[in-house]
């Protein structure tokens, strides 16, 4: 049951709204905004109907305050007898979600609630599906990236670990994509159980997983959860596919810490997947730990496998790739190349999002990251996409044919229309 805090400085208007809505939600009560911000730290409630004017501290200052102390994703809706527009205006300038006139019509507040709490429960779920993989319900690759990043930035300490579920294909190729995906879920279960729960946990597509272990002292866990991995992934692949079952599955680890390299999930992926190569090519189901020479071309000779092996992606694209600005200037430089040089076309597209008014600053992060989702899903493995600001996106799309490329534009445009933040325009330059 969701819970209401209704905070007003008079009883009755406590008490009727109490019995409004106490046969469907939980309802606590405060008669200042003191108490009210005392009592939003025990309580936590799913939203808050917020008296207007209050002496001592009125409901301007009681949502602002409550936003200073536990976060801005606070909801509330400011009742007050006040008709000037201006206070209207301000109480959404406050943060405020509605602004309901008193007295009060019992059937209005019940559907306004229910409004914004539905609208927030779906904002949610949508957040959700986009920070998370569709099959095992793990963080997927753009927000395992993020949340690293962020602790990370935070001086969090640490080992990171790539997974690969050692001779996955024939799983596939022998009893078929649907077995393989319960061999998929069996893993996330095995990971699950084994990770603490401050550990983050991705998939990063395919059969690739990763985490990161909070804390300098998991690195010394990461042999026992190898060996552990390695007897149970066996154990439950032969609950799904059979005790005949002969395929050598299991479960190979490049392991890196923090101290090693620099503090980014781009750093630290290169370094844990070069000890994982090494892992590959010594035999598969063990686990290894990065250190810096192996990162290293040596100066001997060396031959173009062993070459092209450091040089290549292990795995499959499946998305575009995203670079910084340097990295974006390097192809942008070699497509005019290519274009100069044998033909081949690219469009390089600036694409700025702004609202309703023209004003980019009202472009959030969430506004960005759907963008960005867009891009993602509409732009093939050869493209190129830049993060210039939470409004800006540069893209590179090369193609054979530049209708092709002007095509993945368009679909980029129509998917914005039908987006939740279709009111907010999209520039292609």
């Amino acid at each position: 049951m969701k819970k209401i805090l209704v905070v007003d400085d008079e009883e009755m208007i406590r008490t009727l709204i109490s019995m409004v809505l106490s046969d469907t939600y939980e309802v606590v009560t405060a008669s200042s905004g003191i108490e009210a911000i005392e009592l939003y730290g025990k309580e936590t409630p799913d939203l808050v109907l917020l008296d207007l004017m209050m002496p001592e501290m009125d409901g301007y200052t009681t949502l602002e305050t409550l936003h200073d102390k536990y976060g801005q994703s606070i909801l509330a809706i400011f009742l007050t007898s006040d008709v000037k527009e201006e206070s209207e205006s301000r109480g959404f300038e406050t943060g405020a979600r509605d602004y309901i006139k008193k007295p009060v019509q019992p059937e209005v507040l019940k559907r306004r609630i229910a409004i914004i709490l539905e609208n927030e429960d779906n904002l949610k779920e949508l957040r959700k599906n986009s920070q998370t993989d569709t099959m095992t319900g793990l963080l997927n690759r753009k927000h395992t990236e993020y949340e690293i990043n962020r602790l990370l930035d935070a001086g969090e300490e640490g080992v990171f670990i790539i997974m690969d579920v050692d001779n996955f294909k024939p799983v596939n190729d022998i009893y078929g994509h649907g077995k393989g995906d319960e061999i998929l879920m069996a893993v996330t279960r095995i990971l699950k159980d084994s990770f603490r729960k401050t550990d983050i946990i991705g998939r990063l597509g395919g059969d690739e997983f990763v985490a990161f272990c909070k804390g300098e002292e998991a690195a010394g866990m990461v042999g026992l959860w190898n060996k552990f991995f390695n007897e149970t992934i066996v154990e439950e692949a032969k609950n799904i596919l059979g005790e005949d079952m002969s395929i050598p599955l299991g479960i190979s680890m490049g392991a890196v810490e923090t101290s090693v390299v620099k503090k980014s999930f781009n750093a630290l992926y290169e370094a844990g997947d070069n000890a994982l190569f090494e892992v590959k090519k010594n035999g598969k189901h063990g686990y290894r730990f990065y250190e810096k020479e192996e990162k290293e071309i040596t100066d001997g000779r060396i031959n173009l496998f062993e070459l092209l092996e450091i040089f290549g992606a292990r795995n499959k694209a499946t998305q575009p790739v995203e670079l910084g600005k340097e990295g974006f200037q390097e192809i942008y430089r070699y497509m005019q190349r290519l274009q100069d040089g044998i033909g081949i076309e690219a469009v390089a597209t600036l694409i700025t999002i702004t609202s309703s008014d023209g004003n980019v600053e009202k472009v959030t992060k969430e506004i960005s990251d759907v963008l960005l989702e867009i891009i993602y899903e509409k732009c093939i493995v050869c493209d190129v996409v830049l993060k210039l600001s939470e409004y800006q996106y540069m893209l590179i799309l090369p193609s054979v044919y530049i209708e092709d490329s002007n095509r993945r534009l368009d679909e980029i445009k129509e998917a914005w229309s039908k987006s939740q933040y279709s009111d907010y325009e999209l520039i292609l330059d």
